[in-house]
């Protein structure tokens, strides 16, 4: 699939300037836990079934997923892509884009997200296995540490 780069950019940079509590916050305003609770999420906190609950089961939607690893494990949009006919855009720059391309169906890129156009160091630890791995910019290292990932 093919997507305007500018429209695409502008998207992206409004989710990135998110601030990650207040949209906690507004992600699990108002959820059902008792209907999420009816299904097994394939996300790591169930966000994928939330979105479906807000969206009352929406077909064919767009979804943007930075961050993605590999597609599969604790994926925030495989659901929505397999089983209700959402494409979008998956954006993964570790290692673990190649076994995203193989994964999924969608749009896969090979980038890093931030809050304006630089060249980043990225740094992954894998010391606790392909799917329990850190991955991120080493500018936002201290963030990281504050909230007691180190």
């Amino acid at each position: 699939p093919h997507y305007d780069p500018a429209q695409l950019h502008s998207f992206i940079q409004q989710v990135a300037n998110a601030r990650l509590p207040d949209l906690y916050k507004a992600v699990w305003k108002g959820a059902d836990a008792d209907a999420l609770a009816t299904c097994a999420p394939i996300s790591q906190l169930g966000q994928d079934l939330w979105v479906l609950q807000v969206l009352k089961y929406k077909r064919e939607g767009f979804f943007l997923d930075i961050g993605a690893g590999d597609g599969v494990e604790i994926s925030n949009t495989l659901r929505l892509e397999r089983d209700f006919g959402w494409r979008g855009i998956a954006i993964e720059p570790s290692r673990q884009f190649e076994a995203l391309r193989r994964n999924r169906k969608c749009c896969c890129l090979k980038e890093c997200v931030g809050e304006k156009e630089e060249t980043v160091v990225f740094v992954e630890d894998y010391l606790h296995g392909e799917h329990n791995h850190f991955s991120g910019m080493v500018k936002y290292a201290d963030c990281y540490q504050q909230q007691g990932t180190e």
